[in-house]
């Protein structure tokens, strides 16, 4: 092994490999939580039977980790990620070509919300979906990154 001073090259390089592997902006903040869904819904392309998830979320890069149970079932990116506020953290979801689509996540902790299209890329929302959409509440807080 080659030596640089008193330390091995090695040792130098994964203390530099270290650095970067925790380094993170500063604004980088993550959200974890959890929501019961009461019906199959599709979100993105994951189509997702009813039951408990939970989901963590780095705001830098607006993709969302979606678990149910022990498993991984999707790792979904938002398509736009806006500041506004909200009374209650939630899940908003429509009726969307026969099928319920997840279109919005709520997170009233920060007033963040993300967007997300329909199932179908070619459907497009209409105000009658609009109107009967349903709101599933989320269990929601910030995460230290």
């Amino acid at each position: 092994m080659k030596t640089v001073g008193r330390y091995t090259f090695s040792s130098l390089a994964l203390a530099l490999l270290s650095c970067f592997m925790w380094a993170r902006p500063a604004d980088a903040q993550g959200y974890i939580g959890k929501f019961t869904l009461p019906f199959e819904a599709h979100w993105g392309k994951a189509t997702l039977p009813a039951g408990n998830y939970s989901f963590s979320l780095d705001r830098a890069e607006a993709i969302l980790h979606l678990v149910h149970g022990r498993q991984t079932v999707a790792l979904i990116l938002a398509e736009t990620v806006t500041d506004e506020p909200s009374n209650a953290s939630s899940l908003v979801v429509v009726p969307s070509g026969g099928i319920r689509s997840v279109r919005e996540l709520r997170l009233s902790l920060s007033g963040l919300v993300l967007r997300y299209g329909p199932a179908n890329a070619k459907h497009k929302q209409t105000f009658e979906e609009d109107r009967t959409s349903s709101l599933i509440p989320v269990d929601a807080a910030g995460a230290e990154q």
